[in-house]
């Protein structure tokens, strides 16, 4: 006794003994927890706000991008419009005079109204000496226009008319015989184009077309006409040599919009913004406005704006873009959400899996599977960063020399190397389809110093095209700015391109499979309804047998439903999770199917021959019987007036691959359907039975066994033959 008790006492002694030892270990690890729990917290906060920043950063790029399209746009418009002048200077000089007849048949064909929505029209002033006035009212008096008249009156030295504007009707008739130099903003852009021999803007107007109703701010563009033969070469010979200025009019809210019109910018793309007249911003400045939705004060001032100023010919507009503010809960946003609900799931299962270990009796026996777990998962961990790791790329702008990572030159299919590095080798690598897009994209982040990220093509040694995401950025300029350095990275993006691909395919897929529905389920809809108010009536009326009769229609109606969404219910299950693959004894799977299908084959009178021997395959055998099933049940149904009507079902080797196929001789399928034929209620006989189900059926169900399914037929009357392949295994969806 006294020795087992000793040897008990010493036991509980050493259990004491350990608690005690334990306690700050205790302490430590539920500190340690907490620590963790901060830690992860911060962690998952840092990296949500960095994606944050990240995703900030596109937006802002895509606004900026926006914003210079539609710079360019009104630039490369002001260009036409200059073009357009010197065409009609031109005009001028190569005629002996231009008549008002001419003018109007040089307008026409300029088109303008097709070519340049908004544009107000095109038109001549005429320079007028003081001695010469009363002479030019009288002449063009005579050509018919009685009450003509150089506005405003009054003595002047000089005097100038507008005596040809096309098109010469609606608001344009106002501004017959108006001199624009008596209005000194007019005034000093007529002078700029004649002393440089230009095409100059004028400052903000407004145009005397307007009228009391819908009056915006106008500009005008001018192009000095001289006097043939004169001299040109200096400033005072121009002054002396003008004869007048062909002329475009703009109505500013109609030459905006009609530049955002055929500019094919889409117009949720097309930010707010404003054109002012000059480098100041005030209401008096103030050319035009484009906004999409109205804001209120306090919003419109706490958007980001960007203001980039338009010179032309000397002449300058700032224009001034509001960027929209894009919601935090946006699908732009979508990325940083999930790193923020994956950090905290991540961080909440780590806490509870902690607390888990100090609390519960088997924290040993726990500790050990989930360090096994946390060694798979670091394993896993470092695979992925392994297969994701990006090629690095570093570029010496003005040699064009380049360095590239060995991981750059493996992600190509290359050994570390093997092609120059310089940019004309990886320029010779990219896509020709891609390569201007992308030198356009390099070029902007080399002018700017803004960093860039681009998808494009390159060719991989194999040959084939690699869709690749390069991203990179300016990291050394020299004393005048130019970049000297950009360094970047390079991310085979393939897998989502394909992703890509995939879903818009099967969004088309899932539209077309919808309205097909919706017009095929209606139909049957609209014939009980129908005969439910005729019967009604009947009996009302007391008609009972053609209200017997339209029962029966309804009824039809009602199984042709019925029959249409019970092969919708089996094309849906054949999408769903198969079986296990197992191997399928393919004479006895038809076999069997024959038996099943005893009944109809008899009544069809047809010759069904199995050729022996048909190989196994591995797969689900019940739908394998459905594809069979539907095969044959599709030749017996196609089968047409064939006198001796007769079906094979058998096997021949295309090169390595075992194909099956059920031939029939009937009706046969014009070359046209050979595609469409398996496509969803797709019938060629609109008066045949069943759903146009079947095929569609067959497709998926091969489709999910990794083959593929094709009709051969040599037209109609040759009868048909449709194949089908199957690997081992199944695709499940």
């Amino acid at each position: 006794m006294d020795k087992n008790g000793s040897i008990g006492n010493r036991h509980m002694n050493d259990a004491a003994h350990r608690d005690e030892s334990n306690t700050p270990s205790l302490f430590y690890r539920r500190l340690s927890v907490w620590i963790g729990l901060v830690v992860s917290l911060a962690l998952t906060v840092t990296v949500a706000l960095y994606l944050k920043k990240i995703v900030d950063a596109s937006v802002r790029r895509e606004f900026l991008y926006e914003c210079n399209e539609v710079k360019a746009k009104i630039i490369e418009r002001l260009a036409v419009h200059a073009r357009i002048l010197r065409s009609g200077a031109s005009f001028f000089d190569a005629s002996a005079s231009v008549q008002r007849k001419d003018w109007h048949i040089f307008a026409g064909r300029q088109k303008l109204e097709q070519q340049l929505p908004g544009l107000q029209g095109i038109g001549f002033s005429l320079l007028i000496p003081k001695e010469r006035l009363a002479r030019h009212i009288q002449q063009i008096r005579s050509e018919g226009f009685s009450d003509y008249q150089v506005k405003p009156t009054g003595d002047r030295e000089i005097y100038s008319a507008i005596i040809y504007l096309e098109p010469f009707s609606a608001r344009n008739l106002s501004a017959f015989g108006y001199d624009m130099l008596s209005e000194p903003v007019r005034r000093a852009a007529m002078e700029q184009a004649r002393d440089t021999d230009s095409a100059v803007l004028s400052g903000k107007v407004v145009l005397v077309q307007e009228s009391a109703v819908d009056v915006q701010a106008g500009t005008l563009m001018y192009v000095p006409v001289y006097k043939k033969g004169m001299p040109t070469s200096s400033v005072e010979e121009r002054r002396a040599a003008i004869y007048g200025w062909v002329y475009i009019p703009c109505r500013m809210n109609d030459l905006i919009e009609g530049v955002l019109v055929a500019s094919g910018i889409h117009k949720e793309k097309i930010p707010d913004f404003k054109v002012y007249d000059g480098d100041q911003r005030s209401v008096s400045t103030l050319l035009y406005e484009y906004r999409k939705v109205p804001l209120n004060g306090s919003e419109s001032a706490s958007r980001p704006a960007t203001q980039i100023p338009v010179y032309f010919n000397g002449h300058r507009w700032t224009l001034l873009f509001t960027q929209t503010r894009v919601s935090p809960f946006s699908t732009a946003y979508l990325s940083v959400w999930l790193a923020l609900a994956a950090g905290l799931t991540f961080t909440l299962l780590l806490n509870a899996m902690h607390h888990s270990l100090i609390t519960r009796i088997e924290a040993q026996r726990i500790t050990g599977q989930l360090a096994a777990d946390l060694q798979k998962s670091e394993e896993r961990y470092s695979i992925t960063l392994t297969a994701v790791n990006d090629g690095i790329w570093d570029w010496h702008v003005p040699s064009g020399d380049a360095f590239f990572s060995p991981v750059y030159y493996s992600l190509l299919g290359y050994d570390d190397r093997e092609f120059p590095g310089n940019y004309t080798a990886w320029r010779d690598l990219v896509h020709p389809e891609d390569l201007e897009r992308v030198e356009r994209d390099l070029q902007r982040s080399v002018e700017t110093g803004k960093g860039f990220e681009v998808a494009l093509r390159m060719r991989m040694k194999s040959g084939e095209w690699l869709w690749v995401s390069t991203r990179g950025k300016t990291a050394e300029r020299d004393s005048d700015g130019k970049a000297v350095r950009m360094v970047g990275t390079l991310s085979d993006i393939t897998d989502r391109k394909i992703a890509e691909q995939l879903l818009y395919n099967k969004n088309a897929e899932l539209e077309r499979f919808a309205y097909t529905i919706s017009h095929d389920l209606k139909s049957p809809l609209i014939t009980i309804q129908s005969y439910a108010v005729i019967i009604s009536k009947d009996m009302d009326t007391g008609r009972f047998e053609r209200a017997r009769a339209d029962l029966r229609r309804i009824e039809g109606a009602a199984v042709k439903m019925t029959a249409l969404l019970e092969d919708l219910l089996a094309l849906s299950r054949a999408g769903m999770k198969m079986k296990e693959p197992a191997p399928v004894d393919m004479n006895r799977l038809v076999k069997d199917v024959l038996t099943q299908m005893e009944g109809l084959v008899t009544e069809s009178h047809a010759t069904v021959m199995v050729q022996p021997g048909l190989p196994p395959v591995v797969g689900d055998r019940r739908r394998i019987a459905e594809v069979v099933q539907n095969l044959l049940e599709n030749a017996i149904k196609y089968m047409g007036d064939q006198a001796a009507p007769r079906i094979e079902m058998g096997i021949r080797q295309d090169g390595n691959e075992r194909v099956f196929f059920v031939r029939d001789n009937g009706k046969g399928i014009a070359p046209r359907f050979h595609e469409t034929v398996f496509d969803l209620f797709s019938k060629l006989d609109a008066d045949s039975n069943g759903t146009g189900v079947g095929l569609a059926l067959v497709k998926q169900i091969v489709e999910m066994h990794g083959g593929r399914v094709w009709v051969e037929s040599g037209g109609e009357g040759k009868g048909s033959r449709f194949c089908f392949t199957i690997k081992e295994g199944i695709n499940e969806r």
